[in-house]
């Protein structure tokens, strides 16, 4: 993975996820406050991504599709979850009997997704709602792990990696998601927490900053160290929680 962007506008969003009733308003509060921790680690705002130059394409779009159209990174996620369900669907995993549930798995996504709402305020619950299905794509369907048919092209998703650290009895799930500032998401015990990419002198750096304490994630090769509150410099290995798909 490439150095990455520190990106305060892109982060920022994952700030203002909330419910649309009353039954998710929680849900969006512990969102709201996580984001708002992880937004506060990037210093550097690009004006490409935070006011990109008007698409004509999207002048077609209304609702949720507009505000994930009108948005570079979130445009480049729909994608891949569009990409990865296309390679499930058809893939040698699924009979023809599984599609229905399926499609209905997808179609259900779909509508939590549009939950979050459009515009501005929408944008870090989107974020969240595409990096949760991706990771649960790939985690799931071995198709979801093949290579891209380009490779020219940094696929925007890698993973999951099962990191093994000592000190921690049961091993960290990793997903990396390669968009501006690149991001890793990490599973392990009951927490979860999104770290975004910062410079580093050698190998790759993920760092996130919060009330409750510091996390910090870094890769170089298959080795890894990882720090979170009450627990400092961890040494890690990584490696693929899943066999590579068969070609």
């Amino acid at each position: 993975m490439r150095r990455g962007v520190t990106l305060a506008g892109l982060l920022g969003v994952l700030a203002g996820c909330s419910g649309q009733d009353g039954s998710n308003r929680q849900a969006g509060n512990r969102v709201a406050a996580d984001a708002t921790a992880l937004a506060n680690e990037v210093g550097t705002t690009s004006a490409v991504l935070i006011d990109p130059p008007p698409d004509p394409a999207c002048a077609a779009q209304t609702g949720v599709a507009a505000t994930i159209c009108a948005d570079p990174v979130l445009a480049r996620m729909d994608r891949e979850v569009a990409r990865l369900f296309a390679l499930v669907r058809g893939g040698q995993e699924v009979t023809p009997d599984m599609v229905p549930s399926l499609d209905q798995e997808q179609r259900t996504w779909t509508v939590e997704r549009d939950r979050c709402g459009v515009g501005e305020p929408a944008r870090a619950c989107l974020l969240t709602s595409y990096i949760s299905r991706i990771d649960e794509l790939r985690s799931n369907y071995a198709d979801a792990r093949a290579a891209p048919a380009t490779s020219d092209a940094r696929p925007v998703s890698n993973g999951p990696f099962s990191v093994r650290c000592k000190g921690l009895e049961q091993p960290i799930h990793a997903l990396f998601i390669n968009v501006d500032p690149d991001m890793v998401r990490l599973r392990w015990d009951q927490e979860l927490v999104i770290l975004a990419q910062v410079p580093a002198a050698s190998g790759v750096r993920y760092e996130r900053h919060d009330a409750g304490g510091s996390y910090v994630f870094w890769t170089k090769g298959q080795t890894a160290s990882f720090s979170s509150p009450g627990r400092r410099d961890l040494s890690c290995t990584m490696e693929p929680e899943h066999p590579a798909p068969a070609s």
